[in-house]
């Protein structure tokens, strides 16, 4: 675009529209590009099944047949599908299908398949050093991805082609519509892949303008009808969802068959619509034909179904309604196998500017209301066609959805066209005219960058491995352990301090590889709580699955993160222990672990993890004072006299962290005497489960005992004390200031005994 001057205003024009649109192709095709190679090999959705049906092709020259033993097969449920693409792929796989390996990547076992929310284990394949990748296959994946590529600019190309037939006097609008779309990410992952989204995706927008210009001049030339004609027969065997352009164009041909004469030298409507189905019929017939004779289903649906699986009933409306969500995510941009998440900043903006749209289509449908504009009746039709379309493919998504998991934004790509077509109407609706092309430069600005940055900053470091090598400096935080777990030392850990319920610990471990390994071990780090309560587990291949052990080089260090998820209702406050084992995924064989010195444990507990929430201030007086910074804020006697025991509820608070680890001693004496104990029982605090050593300054400690009450002493009265002191010397922690009789010790209830039976008495000895 330039600017020229007319007068006293600044006007924009776009003389050179085409000019721009080649730039918007250039864009696409760099970006695209980008996106291919900051994704590994086989990290977009179902591209290595794709890749597997394509080289199937390429080798025996004929379709796999799809079966309960595909499951098993490098194609899996895409046996299925329709094989426009992949006769595309299996061509530039053909000069090196002898010596690409069937099963070319292993699989990650520990993969977070749709799930956007795992930190880590985004990679679904395990991926070799590059140079340790045949040329070959890196190459035929490039190739076949590439292909898609083509398509995807195709695509751009046509949206804007469709764009500028609905609005003809407005090139600026069909030049925006088109560069939103060439820099949409999703579009750009999608249309970067080894898939046959891509390829639907461009045949369906040449087909939806080509269908518009038959509106548009009620009918199309010869060379127009052939040409519709051949994209619709190739979009049937596309994708299933190419059909669909049938139940729209059929009642389209029809209604300008019937409300009118074509212009002269132009194919009449009904004779397109007769060549359409002739083209479908012949080009594609055959492929559902096979479909009926080997599945009984001339679709193929019910044989891929019965791979991938599907509900037990179709879901309800209403958890349609949820999963809208992830369909929205994913539309904008979710990545990897739709567990790579943009910042959620980006998603909420994008809500805006949808919300906006829908606003700005409103405010038009009222303006044209007011004015009481009746556009002519072909304008209307084109119009329809816009809605209905996008209406129709999102209807067979949420059907898709119903009865398998699969809601996902490239299913709605046939429609990216139009549905690009209503945003850009709905934004223009909004914006005074005088800002709109100012407005328009920035908001491309902003979008376009943002595409660039995202395989940058979001796409490759999922599948980066953490920090390793020879020289790799331990953190000062690390706690060092020092256990061998065969050809691996676990030399120590990180962890936060502290870890509140309801959240994830993560828990770095820091490995070095004493010795070669020839297989790929999984490590699962484990947490146990109070009493032993399992609060989490978390199994990964090192390095959050990007790094296995068969990688690791002799001597050097690896950094393997993980994380631990915390229920919200675990029992707090708690120093839970930290089990790591190593095993074998495939028969579940634990690895013999051996601590540096000492007998070997009989569970790998190799250290600890602090849990709890935050402890709400203590605007209270304490109970008792004592040294070290401890100090009893409350307690709490329930006497049991059937069972003849004593429940003594302590709570603990810490005026600042304590230096070791005291024992919690409560003692059943004579009345005001400090006689030896008739009764007791000693034990560090919460049943060593949270030790005074792990105490931070401002926690408040519950710690429940249960003392035994004796039946063979003699009626009388008797006192309960509580103190703590050191296992190590028996020493008392000083009571400040220390109790007139029972010196360190601080009285909690005093009990009457009459021979028979314990009762609590009512004048509670009191406390200095």
């Amino acid at each position: 675009m330039r600017i020229r001057q007319a007068g006293k205003h600044r006007v924009w024009s776009a003389p050179s529209s085409g000019r721009m649109v080649l730039a918007v192709l250039l864009f696409f095709i760099v970006a695209a590009m980008l996106y291919d190679w900051m994704t590994p090999a086989f990290e977009k959705p179902d591209e290595s099944e794709h890749f597997g049906f394509a080289l199937y092709l390429a080798r025996e020259q004929r379709l796999p047949v799809q079966s309960a033993a595909s499951k098993y097969t490098p194609w899996k449920q895409e046996a299925s599908q329709p094989p426009l693409y992949h006769w595309l792929a299996s061509w530039v796989l053909r000069p090196w299908q002898a010596s690409l390996p069937t099963h070319p990547l292993p699989e990650n076992p520990h993969a977070a398949i749709g799930q956007p929310l795992a930190p880590d284990n985004k990679n679904a394949f395990v991926h070799p050093p590059a140079d340790e990748l045949p040329a070959t296959f890196v190459w035929s994946v490039h190739l076949a991805r590439w292909i898609s590529i083509l398509m995807g600019a195709i695509t751009v190309w046509a949206t804007w082609q469709l764009a500028r037939h609905l609005f003809p006097s407005a090139p600026r609008v069909a030049l925006f519509i088109a560069a939103w779309l060439a820099a949409l990410p999703q579009f750009l992952f999608i249309s970067s892949a080894i898939s046959n989204d891509a390829t639907v995706t461009a045949l369906a927008t040449l087909c939806l303008w080509l269908l518009l210009r038959a509106i548009r001049f009620h009918g199309l030339t010869r060379r127009e009808t052939l040409l519709l004609s051949l994209l619709a027969g190739a979009l049937a065997l596309a994708k299933l969802n190419g059909l669909f352009f049938l139940v729209v164009a059929a009642p389209v041909l029809l209604l300008l068959e019937w409300r009118g004469t074509p212009l002269p030298n132009r194919v009449r409507p009904l004779g397109v619509l007769i060549a359409i189905g002739g083209a479908v019929l012949v080009m594609a017939g055959w492929w559902y034909w096979r479909n009926w004779l080997l599945y009984g289903d001339p679709t193929g649906v019910s044989a891929m179904l019965e791979i991938v699986g599907r509900y037990r009933k179709p879901r309800s409306l209403s958890f349609m309604l949820w999963a809208f969500s992830g369909l929205r995510f994913s539309f904008w941009g979710v990545f990897g196998w739709f567990n790579i998440l943009a910042p959620r900043w980006w998603y909420t903006l994008l809500d805006l500017l949808t919300l906006a749209a829908l606003a700005g289509l409103g405010v038009q449908v009222w303006r044209l209301w007011r004015t009481r504009a009746t556009p002519a009746w072909r304008t209307l039709l084109q119009w329809l066609v816009v809605l209905v379309w996008p209406l129709l493919i999102l209807a067979g998504v949420f059907n898709w959805a119903r009865i398998t998991p699969g809601a996902q934004g490239r299913l709605m790509f046939p429609a990216l066209a139009p549905l690009m077509v209503l945003l850009g109407v709905g934004w223009r609706a909004l914006i005074p005219a005088r800002w709109r092309a100012h407005l328009a430069v920035v908001a491309l600005a902003g979008w376009g960058l943002s595409a660039l940055w995202l395989p940058f900053g979001v796409i490759r470091p999922a599948y980066t491995p953490p920090p390793h090598g020879q020289t790799l400096r331990l953190p000062d935080t690390l706690v060092n352990v020092g256990w061998t777990y065969g050809g691996m030392r676990l030399l120590g850990y990180t962890a936060p301090a502290p870890v509140a319920p309801g959240t994830t610990a993560q828990v770095v471990l820091y490995w070095q590889a004493i010795a070669p390994m020839d297989e790929a071990y999984s490590v699962s780090t484990k947490l146990y709580g109070y009493q032993n309560e399992f609060l989490g587990q978390h199994d990964s291949y090192p390095g959050g699955g990007t790094y296995p052990t068969t990688f690791w080089q002799v001597g050097e260090i690896v950094t393997d993160p993980h994380w631990i998820p915390v229920p919200e209702d675990a029992d707090t406050p708690v120093l839970a222990s930290l089990w790591v084992s190593v095993y074998r995924y495939e028969t579940l064989e634990q690895v013999p672990w051996e601590p540096p010195d000492g007998p070997r444990p009989s569970v790998p507990a190799v250290g600890h993890v602090l849990v709890k929430t935050p402890s709400p201030p203590f605007d209270g007086t304490p109970v008792a004072t004592f040294a070290d910074g401890i100090a009893l804020a409350n307690d709490d006697v329930v006497l049991d006299a059937e069972q003849a025991r004593l429940l003594v509820r302590l709570t603990w608070l810490a005026q600042q962290s304590p230096s070791v680890g005291y024992t919690v001693f409560v003692h059943l004496v004579p009345a005001d005497t400090l006689a030896q104990p008739l009764a007791q029982t000693d034990a560090p605090p919460r049943q060593g489960f949270m030790p005074t050593w792990a105490w931070q300054a401002g926690d408040l400690v519950p710690d429940e005992h249960q003392l035994p009450l004796p039946r063979e002493i003699p009626p009388g009265v008797y006192d309960v004390i509580v103190g703590m002191y050191r296992p190590d010397t028996g020493e008392r922690l000083a009571l400040t200031p220390r109790h007139a009789i029972f010196g360190d010790a601080v009285p909690v209830a005093r009990l009457l005994f009459d021979g028979q039976t314990w009762r609590i008495h009512d004048d509670t000895q009191g406390r200095q």
